[in-house]
């Protein structure tokens, strides 16, 4: 019986993972780079011996949004490169249901700040996502609140 419980949470366990898979930015690129809907750049940040801009890159498909944020530095060449890259885990799930409207950023002290209007398939409820990007590379805070 103890064998058939464990096979059985075995076999579960993969279904719940699954669930909550994060979709890499890679992966939009290579499979769904038509679905990029929204690119800004926003903003500057600036480390000890580094300096550049923020790049958010906002892609959809069906009723799921992805964000991603990229510390940009020009290069040597002149070209510019990602320095460090965020994806936002609360939102770029296949399980999160979450659909972004109305992006848009502003500039802080602490960073940038991305405000967008959403809309959630688990509460089917309107609400306000707001994201805070720290200068410090891969440091945000994240807040939903619904309607």
């Amino acid at each position: 019986m103890r064998t058939i419980f464990v096979l059985a949470c075995l076999f579960f366990s993969n279904f719940v993972h699954a669930l909550g898979r994060e979709v890499s930015y890679e992966e939009i690129i290579s499979q769904h780079q038509n679905q990029i809907i929204w690119v800004a750049t926003c903003g500057a940040w600036k480390s000890a011996n580094q300096a550049g801009f923020y790049r958010i890159v906002h892609a959809s498909i069906g009723d799921q949004s992805y964000i991603y944020i990229q510390w940009m530095k020009p290069n040597s060449e002149g070209d510019n490169e990602v320095q460090h890259m965020l994806s936002v885990p609360q939102i770029n799930n296949d399980h999160a249901s979450i659909s972004l409207e109305s992006l848009n950023c502003k500039v802080t002290k602490a960073g940038i700040k991305i405000l967008a209007r959403s809309e959630s398939g688990h509460h089917t409820k309107m609400g306000v996502v707001e994201i805070i990007i720290f200068q410090e590379f891969g440091k945000y805070l994240f807040k939903e609140r619904f309607q």
